[in-house]
């Protein structure tokens, strides 16, 4: 595409991470204003985000396996925008009183549940694999697999992110 260099630069590759806690950051402090944004318009920008991007990377990959590359994997541009989209219209969703505890600890968790996601995924995939060994039941059990192990990450985030904030509850309390 550019001879010199890319046009979206690769260091987004390593830093996805931090710029995604930018870009949580950046619509937390406006989420007023954001809120303010029409219905109409999110749900057509998010519309014309999922049809732009679903046409070019079906063009890309065409007549062949998909093609994974830096702009529609999960470190890369498509995805960042649809995330922020997606947050956007979650906003507009009114939360009912009885969930708001369940997503507040959800939400101050995230970091727990995402770095432990990998140990209990292992276990939890590495488990069913075992058990079903055939890979289309295991398809065909996917519904019953993928909350199994997100309800485990959680379940175990949550809780080694309370034991992490000990000490610091303890300082609180010191403090006051």
């Amino acid at each position: 595409m550019n001879s010199f260099g890319k046009v979206i630069p690769d260091y987004w590759q390593i830093c996805y991470p931090v710029s995604y806690y930018f870009i949580g950051a950046y619509l937390y402090t406006y989420q007023e204003e954001i809120k303010k944004i029409s219905n109409i318009k999110i749900i057509s920008l998010f519309t014309l985000a999922l049809a732009t991007f679903t046409l070019t990377d079906t063009l890309s990959s065409w007549n062949r396996e998909f093609q994974w590359l830096d702009h529609n994997d999960y470190f890369g541009y498509q995805t960042a925008i649809m995330t922020v989209l997606i947050i956007i219209i979650i906003w507009k969703i009114p939360v009912p009183k009885w969930s708001q505890r369940l997503l507040k600890s959800l939400s101050t968790a995230t970091l727990s549940i995402y770095l432990i996601s990998d140990l209990t995924d292992q276990f939890v995939y590495g488990f069913f694999k075992l058990e079903i060994p055939n890979l289309s039941q295991r398809v065909m059990a996917g519904p019953m697999i993928i909350p199994v192990a997100f309800s485990s990450a959680a379940l175990v985030g949550i809780l080694v992110g309370k034991i992490l904030g000990l000490p610091f509850k303890k300082k609180e309390n010191r403090g006051s």
